[in-house]
Parts: C-alpha cells; sequence; structure tokens
C-alpha cells in the first residue's frame, strides 16, 4: 500500500512538474490541447447530430403509426427507437458543463422508469395532451417510459400493438406515447442550441488544467458513465438501494429488452471512441505522449484500450442479459470486474499521469 501510494504521488508530482514547465518548452515537444479539444468538440457536434436525427425520425414514425395503425408501423416505431437509444449512449458520453447543469440529458432518460404511475395515467381520468405529459416528473416518460410502452416480456409484438389500437385505453396510451417523444425532442432542440450558440466556443476554449478544462470533463464524464454501466449490468438492489438482496425485475426495463446487450455494447464502443477521440489526440494519445506506464512496464493507454476491447468481446458471450443478470452468470462478472478494473485505471492511474482532477461522485462501482 504505501509503495503504491509513494508511486501515485510521484506520478502526479511528475505530471504537475511537466505542465508547470510546459510553456517554456518547444512547440513540437508540448501535447497540443487545442486539436484535441477541437477534436472533442467536432465528436459532439456529430453525435448530437445523430442523436437528434434519430429523435426526428421516431417521431416522424409515430405520427405515422397514428394515421396508418399497422403492425409493420408499430415494429418500425420499436426499431426507430432502438436507434434513438444507441445514439444516445454516445451523446451521453458529453453530459458536461451547462448541458448537465441543465439536466438535458437526465431529463430525456431518468432510470429507472416509474412504470406504475405511467399506467396509472394511461388508465386514468385525466386527457393525455402534451401538457400533461410536460408536468411529469422525469422517470415518468424520457426514453425509458418510451421503452416500458414498447416493449413488454410477458407480452408478444402483436400484443403490445393491439393495446395501441384495440385496448379500451389504446387512444391514451398512442396519446403518451406521441407527447413524450415530442419532448424529447424539445428537450434535444434546447441542448443543441445551447450547444451550438454558446457552449461549444467555451469549451473550445477551456484548454486549463482542473475542474473546469475541457479536457478535464471528458476525462470525468467517461468515469461516470463506466460507473453508470457497472450499475446497470451489476443491479443487485432495488433502484441503487444497497440493502435490497436480490434485483428487482420491475427496475430492468431497457436492460432486459430485446436491445439490451447491443445497448450496453454500443455505450461500451462509445466509451473507445472518446477515449481514442476518432483520428485527433485524445485521452489516449495523451497518456502515450507523457510515456505512461502501468504494470511491468506496459503503456497505460494500452491497457485501458485492450480493457475496453476485452469488454465488448465479453458481450458476445451473452445471449439473454436479463436472465444473465438475475442468475449471476459468469459472464456477467467478468464483464463487470473488466469494467472495475477500466475505472480503476481511469480514477488512478491516468488521473495520475495527466494530472485530472477526479470529481467525487454518488456511486463508486464497487
Amino acid at each position: 500500500m504505501l509503495k503504491t501510494s509513494t508511486f501515485l504521488f510521484i506520478a502526479l508530482l511528475s505530471g504537475t512538474i511537466f505542465w508547470s514547465c510546459n510553456d517554456d518548452l518547444p512547440k513540437d515537444t508540448r501535447f497540443d490541447k487545442q486539436v484535441m479539444v477541437d477534436g472533442y468538440a467536432d465528436l459532439i457536434t456529430h453525435s448530437f447530430n445523430e442523436l437528434g436525427q434519430a429523435i426526428d425520425d421516431l417521431n416522424t414514425q409515430i405520427a405515422a403509426f397514428n394515421n396508418q395503425s399497422s403492425i409493420t408501423e408499430f415494429e418500425t416505431i420499436q426499431d426507430q427507437f432502438l436507434e434513438v437509444v444507441l445514439t444516445f449512449q454516445a451523446a451521453r458520453l458529453f453530459d458536461i458543463g451547462p448541458i448537465k447543469a441543465n439536466l438535458y440529458m437526465s431529463n430525456m432518460a431518468q432510470w429507472p422508469s416509474k412504470n406504475a404511475i405511467i399506467l396509472s395515467s394511461i388508465s386514468g381520468t385525466e386527457v393525455i395532451t402534451q401538457s400533461f405529459v410536460s408536468n411529469l416528473g422525469a422517470n415518468q416518460k424520457g426514453l425509458y417510459g418510451i421503452e416500458f410502452l414498447l416493449f413488454q416480456d410477458q407480452l408478444n409484438n402483436q400484443d403490445i400493438f393491439e393495446l395501441f389500437t384495440s385496448d379500451s385505453n389504446a387512444e391514451k396510451r398512442l396519446a403518451y406515447l406521441k407527447y413524450t417523444a415530442q419532448e424529447i425532442k424539445t428537450i434535444f432542440t434546447d441542448m443543441n442550441a445551447l450547444w451550438l450558440d454558446t457552449y461549444k466556443n467555451e469549451f473550445s476554449e477551456a484548454l486549463e488544467n482542473g475542474v473546469s478544462g475541457a479536457e478535464n470533463r471528458i476525462y470525468n464524464q467517461s468515469i461516470t458513465v463506466i460507473d453508470e454501466v457497472i450499475n446497470y449490468i451489476r443491479l443487485a438492489n432495488d433502484a441503487f438501494d444497497i440493502d435490497a438482496i436480490a434485483p428487482n425485475e420491475d427496475n430492468l426495463i431497457l436492460w432486459n429488452s430485446q436491445y439490451t446487450a447491443t445497448a450496453i455494447n454500443h455505450l461500451i464502443a462509445a466509451i473507445s471512441t472518446v477515449y481514442l477521440n476518432n483520428t485527433q489526440p485524445g485521452l489516449f494519445d495523451h497518456l502515450n505522449f507523457v510515456n505512461a506506464k502501468w504494470e511491468d512496464g506496459i503503456l497505460l493507454a494500452d491497457e485501458i484500450q485492450d480493457k475496453l476491447e476485452n469488454a465488448q468481446s465479453m458481450l458476445s458471450n451473452i445471449n439473454n442479459m436479463e436472465s444473465a443478470i438475475l442468475t449471476n452468470d459468469a459472464n456477467i462478472e467478468s464483464l463487470e470486474q473488466e469494467l472495475k478494473d477500466i475505472l480503476v485505471l481511469y480514477r488512478a492511474d491516468m488521473a495520475s499521469w495527466l494530472s485530472l482532477l477526479l470529481l467525487v461522485g454518488d456511486n463508486d462501482g464497487d
């Protein structure tokens, strides 16, 4: 323990000395943060564009279903919902700065959804309008609310289709779906405008070290998302109630649909994309620039990349995520451990080598 603490202290001190002398070094011997941050800004814009298009398409298909309610149209909505979920995985890696402060991402997807309240609203006497949906709590709508409406384990697609067409509450269920999707579009439009009109320039100019620096924001949100993935996979509690002794299946909604493994795989891929920053320098390149080493002289950058790739490979061994979670499948445990290892490498080793400031969060991923 003393040896490890001493190493981390020396690594942190070395990183501090490196950056404090940075301005005295020739430009070609310094890590170009401006290029890195501009690359991240482009990545953010791209991910937001893809999310916006997916949300627009979902709204268009729901409107088409409203006019011509066929099982084919319904299944098209299900497929498009998956596209929204997948593009959201990448976009949530940029829940930073005023995007986070204004709760845009959390209002689009507050987990877990309160399914009993959703059903109560649909079967109640109040008319479902845009205003009604807007006044609901975030976990009574959003992506998780939509997923609950579109997928139910006990029913096949024909049965779910009939809930929207021939059930006594079909009209209200469809209205709930339509207005929830429209509200997601409104939230996204406001978020994207904030990014393009104001925050993008601020982000690109935030080259300093510390909490407000662009690299530090990207780093901390990556940790937050890795931590969340561990909790989604583990689910050894009732809505994060550490005193519960078994998972509550009602909290598995998004993660027990047929899209579970695909969604988690896409999220891990998004973490990797942010780590590498596409063709521009990113956290991976910054670690290599300072010659960050791990155990036995292994490059830290390569170790993290290998573990991210391993996590994705492990997902291919899981056929049914719900049953794997509920039965403590060995593959689930291996995936969880791999992500925990990545989390440690981010929190301790990467932070020390790059002099990044780790913010305190509520979830520890243990």
